[in-house]
């Protein structure tokens, strides 16, 4: 699965690692803590593509790779249903 950002999404890494993204065009905004900020930094690194974004955090904390994918499964939900992102399979 590949996930796309919306027209107008905009994120920042705040000083403590938490992260924030927010449409211009809805308003809307989601708060992650340092967790989801690195599943999300690893999206954007690798191009939405999920698989690599689970493989590269997986690794770097040393983790199971299906908890990871659970858990960034999760976050694009949570990004979706707010419009932030889409999906493409």
């Amino acid at each position: 699965m590949r996930v796309l950002v919306e027209p107008g999404v905009s994120s920042t890494i705040l000083d403590d690692g938490s992260f924030a993204v927010m449409s211009e065009r809805t308003g809307k905004m989601h708060l992650g803590n340092s967790t989801t900020s690195a599943m999300w930094s690893a999206l954007v690194d690798h191009d939405g593509e999920t698989e690599r974004a689970v493989a590269a955090v997986a690794a770097f904390y040393g983790v199971d790779p299906d908890e990871v994918k659970t858990d960034l499964e999760h976050l694009v939900g949570e990004l979706t249903q707010i419009q932030l992102v889409r999906t493409k399979p």
